[in-house]
């Protein structure tokens, strides 16, 4: 005798699939996360927390060593975090000392939220986010723009 189970998908799948066609190959899956890196080294991070009715979703993108103790970094940052509506940048360092740009965003997942739709949504435009603000907190690090014009750059 053969049997099948057969289950919904995932909340994730729908974004997963944008991220796939942008060039991303997941990496991780378990019942709860979802993680994808493209070639550039971005890595994304799709959580679904059902006892807290939560989903986020984590782009993480490689920093210079130096970028979280730098003040204007952390400025820039503050300054973008004030304006932004939807999800949060900030930099991370890792149990490695590995340096990262993180843009971040959650979404309940009560019924009457289409958490597939949102999920896809924040994957898009998180991945776009973390794409326009990456070089200028580059061009920040290396001094070659002011806090207040990459501010203004990105605001």
């Amino acid at each position: 005798m053969v049997g099948m189970l057969f289950a919904s998908a995932p909340a994730w799948t729908q974004a997963l699939n944008s991220l796939m066609e942008m060039g991303f190959i997941v990496d991780g899956e378990t019942d709860d996360e979802v993680s994808a890196t493209d070639r550039n080294g971005t890595n994304v991070m799709i959580s679904i927390y059902t006892t807290n009715q939560v989903a986020t979703v984590a782009f993480a993108r490689v920093l210079p060593t130096g970028s979280a103790k730098s003040s204007d970094v952390l400025q820039l940052l503050n300054n973008l975090n004030v304006s932004f509506i939807i999800g949060s940048v900030s930099v991370m360092v890792n149990e490695m000392n590995a340096e990262y740009l993180v843009a971040k965003a959650a979404v309940p997942t009560i019924e009457g939220v289409a958490v597939a739709a949102v999920l896809d949504a924040l994957v898009v435009g998180l991945v776009g986010l973390i794409l326009e603000v990456e070089p200028v907190v580059q061009r920040v690090i290396s001094g070659e723009v002011s806090v207040e014009e990459a501010t203004r750059r990105l605001t």
